[in-house]
């Protein structure tokens, strides 16, 4: 991050982002077939900025909700949704029940899920923890942990 700010004038704040790390023959390219969706899912709408422009250039159609319940919405209208990101932490239904509630309006359809949040989940990874079948990435992420939890994603 560079903030540059100038008397009378301003003050200019650029955010420079990574590139995909790894393989350049495994992260580079889209990680969608050209036809894939994904729903980003978050209550901060710099954030869910962020992550529509993240799913965008990785080659996904995006879709996105601020509240778990518009969530569901969506997910009704369009059960054609391929992956689900979203933060775990939000007003009315979080992250979690919305992943629970997504699998059981779409049973038939083999949807990824990855949660996200800047706290730390670790039971996450425990047998019988709420979060025992979704993928977790903390905040903030890299856009290859998110390519690589694609790649992974049941």
């Amino acid at each position: 991050m560079v903030i540059e700010t100038t008397v009378g004038r301003g003050t200019a704040i650029s955010l420079f982002v990574p590139a995909l790390e790894g393989d350049t023959n495994e992260g580079s390219g889209s990680l969608a077939s050209g036809n894939e969706k994904a729903l980003g899912v978050d209550d901060q709408a710099d954030v869910l900025d962020i992550t529509i422009e993240l799913f965008q250039n990785m080659g996904y159609d995006v879709l996105s909700a601020n509240t778990g319940e518009n969530a569901l919405e969506i997910l009704k209208k369009t059960p054609d949704i391929d992956v689900l990101f979203s933060d775990v932490v939000m007003p009315g239904m979080n992250g979690i029940d919305l992943a629970r509630e997504a699998r059981i309006l779409l049973p038939n359809i083999n949807i990824k899920v990855i949660l996200a949040s800047g706290y730390n989940f670790p039971a996450s990874r425990a047998e019988n923890s709420p979060m025992e079948n979704f993928r977790f990435v903390r905040k903030p992420y890299r856009i290859s942990e998110i390519a690589k939890m694609l790649r992974m994603a049941d």
